[in-house]
């Protein structure tokens, strides 16, 4: 666990940081405008992360690393973009605020999102025989992420989401913890089925929205540049990250590949994209190039790593079935030998 939350927090802190020293030294930009576009593409997407690391053949530990990262890292960047673009506006840089910003955002959303699952839990043992019950957790799911959401708790809604989640997911753990009642649920695979179908729906619109912001009229070569070298930073953070669990950590080859492979920007990056051209554009530090640059440069990324993402993680699955395949004719001339 230590090692996982080490690569992630390294992976992203890295991205940012190298991605705004980038644009801040090729390309001049000012170094809080530079962190806010590091921001932006610096975490990767459930929305593509999710489906494929559930197919990937790979330990269910890495399997949870990639799920928690993508989760995690999508609502940090934007707390963080949106912090750094409130700095700007202001002129008002303060490391206590910012990381004030970052526990609520977390610690709040986490601990109530939890406490919320284990009482839902009683909840559906008692609504078990009735038909179509797994489909209220939906609407105590947005309950929950709604009320995180308000003020003065504003905390992040994907993060309570995710350990509502994570309770109602880990009943067999929270009943020999909390509870000697029996927390069976008899719809586990109805719940599974419908959620599988909402994340069908959300992948979907997530790509028709990125064809929607597309306008080619708007793309120079210099975008094209900048988001290709982009990419290239973020493919040697992630390769030199995953090289590292896999040499520190307890990560097997195919693990550590695994790691390396799934790096697509998400929606989140598609949206907070738009935000620096409507809260910025009366700072000193706003160009009127950098409105359509920084939406193509996302852009870029964004289907520049979701095709690397698809490409890779074939490679991943193809190099696995050919280790399958060594073992199993090791394991047979052994067998012949004998």
């Amino acid at each position: 666990m230590k090692i996982s939350t080490f690569i992630i927090v390294m992976t992203l802190l890295s991205e940012i940081t190298i991605v705004a020293l980038a644009l801040h030294f090729f390309m001049h930009m000012d170094l809080l405008l530079a962190l806010v576009v590091g921001a932006i593409v610096g975490g990767t997407g459930e929305a593509v992360v999710i489906p494929i690391a559930n197919r990937l053949r790979v330990k269910p530990q890495t399997k949870s690393m990639l799920v928690m990262e993508s989760v995690i890292t999508d609502v940090r960047v934007i707390v963080i973009a949106l912090t750094l673009m409130q700095v700007i506006v202001l002129g008002d840089f303060s490391l206590v605020s910012l990381a004030g910003e970052l526990a609520m955002m977390f610690l709040f959303g986490a601990a109530f999102g939890f406490a919320a699952g284990v009482a839902w839990l009683f909840v559906l043992q008692r609504l078990q025989n009735q038909p179509l019950s797994y489909m209220i957790t939906m609407g105590a799911l947005l309950l929950v992420a709604g009320f995180v959401e308000l003020s003065p708790m504003q905390s992040s809604a994907a993060v309570a989401a995710l350990a509502f989640g994570l309770a109602i997911g880990n009943r067999k753990f929270i009943k020999r913890r909390l509870t000697s009642l029996s927390l069976k649920l008899s719809s586990d695979e109805h719940i599974h089925q419908f959620y599988s179908e909402i994340s069908f729906f959300v992948r979907t619109f997530f790509y028709v929205y990125l064809g929607l912001m597309f306008r080619f009229s708007t793309f120079t070569a210099l975008h094209l540049i900048i988001g290709v070298s982009i990419i290239g930073i973020i493919v040697v953070v992630r390769r030199t990250t995953s090289m590292i669990a896999w040499k520190v950590g307890d990560m097997d080859r195919s693990d550590a590949n695994a790691l390396f492979s799934l790096m697509p920007r998400g929606l989140a990056a598609a949206v907070l994209a738009t935000l620096p051209a409507v809260l910025l554009t009366t700072t000193s530090v706003w160009k009127p190039e950098y409105d359509p640059l920084i939406l193509n440069v996302a852009l870029i990324v964004i289907l520049g790593t979701t095709i690397l993402t698809t490409v890779l993680s074939y490679m991943v699955e193809r190099n696995i079935n050919q280790q399958n395949r060594k073992r199993l004719r090791r394991k047979l001339t052994e067998s012949e030998s004998a």
